[in-house]
Order: structure tokens, then C-alpha cells, then sequence
């Protein structure tokens, strides 16, 4: 496909993200553009029709352009909107998940792929509507789509002047924790305190971590121990395997972790916070 393509479109170029001029699309899970004063309407019709449901219209670039900051202005006012980001942990077909999406939440939605596995997407809002909440989902988009899904959902925003900002942030939030987040369905709210200790300085930072590891914290043995463990979402047995250890060493360790820093690694919030605060010691 990608060499008829290039016999089609000389032009055609392989991107990191979409950029001004150019009418973009995904082939083979990468991203490529082509310049949009090589593509009259008849070249872009036949496009669309090699590509079915992947080819961007010009009101989605318009958009993606706003976003990452290539326009000033949005192409429309949004009386509200939120950001979604999707991590998807193995090979798969980005339109099938394009689609699904769509018709699960019913609108038109605006997908930017930043790489083979990740997209954010742009979620119009009515004013009082109430958006899905992906943890009821979840499980339906995974199974249907065959793959492990991780998503990353904003709380619902109407200052349309301030979407770009909170596009980058979910880039940021998605890019650090859905990868091993140890909830499949990550709430705004959930990613705060994350985001929060990278913004320290170094000092401040390394106070934040010894409070919350205290006496754990010299202990690189029960450390790796529970990072391991938020990393295989507690699953015991596979921690076990993945350390050479027998499966009570395992639950020792956790208890031991438990008595030393109050944190249950068994609950999302404290598990959370332990495997922030492991990464940056480590």
C-alpha cells in the first residue's frame, strides 16, 4: 500500500505529528502527509476512497492545527469539550478504533495520533451534558477491539482559549503514566499529584518522597518489590515469576511496605502515589 501511495503522491511524507498544509492519514500504524496544493479534488477523492475513514477533512485539520498550536483560533466555539487520551499496548488498525469510539459515544470526534499507540482526541460537549465515563466502557472497547486498552479522560472544560494548554498537558500525563498505570481509566483529578511532583524543585521534591516511602525508603530490595507489583496491577503470581520469589515473600513484602508507609498498594490512590514516588528515587 505505502509504495502505490508513493507512485500516486510523490510528495507523500512520512510525519511526526500533523503540520500546517498538509492533508494527513495513517497507513501501517505511521502517520503521513501530503502537502495539500499537490492534492486537487480529484486526487483527494481517490485518496479518500484507497483510504476510507482515515483521510482527515479540512475542518479536522483545522482543529488539529488549533491544538497543536499551529492556528490561533478554533475553527468553532465549543459551548464545552474535554480531552481523551488513548494508549493502546500492542498493533492494531487506528480507523477500527477511530470508529469504535464514534459510535460508542455517537458525534464526531477529533482523533491526533502522536505515535503508533497513542492518540488524544477532542470530545465536543453540549452545554449540561454529562460525558461517558470510560470506567462503564472500558471493558466493551477492549474486548470488541481485541486489545489492552489505557485511557486518560479531562474533567468537561469551556474555556476554549485554554485548549491547547490542556492538549499538551494530557500529551504529558498520558505519555508518563498510562503506559503502567495501574488503573486502566485514569481521571484528571487522579493525575494531579503526578504532574505535582515533577513540578517541584529537587529539594522540595525529595522531601515530598521521603514523606511518603519514610522508613521504605533505603530498602531497594522491597522498593523494586512494589514497583513489580503496581506494575502487574497485584496480581501475586506473576510478581512471583517475574522476581523468582515464592508468592508469601511477595505478600510479606507488600505488608511490610504497608506497615512502614501507611500505603495499601491494593488501592489506586495509594498505589499511585508509591510508584511516582519509587520512579523518581529510581
Amino acid at each position: 500500500m505505502i509504495e502505490q501511495l508513493k507512485t500516486l503522491y510523490p510528495s507523500m511524507t512520512q510525519l511526526h505529528q500533523p503540520i500546517d498544509n498538509y492533508i494527513t492519514f495513517i497507513v501501517d500504524d505511521s502517520l503521513y502527509g501530503i502537502p495539500k496544493d499537490d492534492l486537487p479534488e480529484e486526487s483527494l477523492t481517490l485518496l479518500q476512497t484507497l483510504l476510507p475513514n482515515q483521510v482527515t477533512s479540512e475542518k479536522e485539520q483545522d482543529w488539529i492545527h488549533f491544538l497543536t498550536g499551529q492556528a490561533s483560533e478554533p475553527p468553532e466555539r465549543l459551548e464545552a469539550f474535554r480531552v481523551v487520551a488513548l494508549y493502546v499496548q500492542s498493533t492494531f488498525e487506528p480507523s477500527l478504533l477511530e470508529n469504535t469510539l464514534k459510535d460508542v459515544l455517537g458525534k464526531k470526534l477529533i482523533f491526533v495520533w502522536q505515535n503508533n499507540n497513542l492518540a488524544i482526541v477532542l470530545e465536543p460537549l453540549e452545554l449540561d451534558e454529562a460525558p461517558l465515563q470510560f470506567h462503564e466502557v472500558i471493558d466493551i472497547l477492549s474486548n470488541d477491539l481485541e486489545v489492552k486498552l489505557s485511557i486518560f479522560q479531562t474533567e468537561t472544560d469551556h474555556a476554549i482559549e485554554l485548549l491547547p494548554k490542556l492538549y499538551n498537558w494530557t500529551i504529558q500525563v498520558a505519555d508518563k503514566l498510562l503506559k503502567s498505570a495501574h488503573q486502566r481509566v485514569l481521571t484528571q483529578s487522579e493525575a494531579l499529584m503526578p504532574t505535582m511532583i515533577e513540578s517541584l524543585n529537587e529539594d522540595d521534591r525529595d522531601f515530598f518522597i521521603k514523606s511518603v516511602l519514610n522508613d521504605a525508603i533505603n530498602d531497594l530490595d522491597l522498593l523494586k518489590t512494589i514497583q513489580t507489583t503496581i506494575e502487574h496491577q497485584v496480581n501475586i503470581s506473576v510478581v512471583a515469576k517475574q522476581l523468582y520469589m515464592h508468592r508469601n515473600t511477595v505478600q510479606k513484602r507488600i505488608e511490610k511496605f504497608y506497615e512502614l508507609t501507611g500505603l495499601d498498594v491494593r488501592q489506586f490512590e495509594d498505589a499511585l502515589k508509591a510508584y511516582v514516588c519509587i520512579k523518581y528515587l529510581t
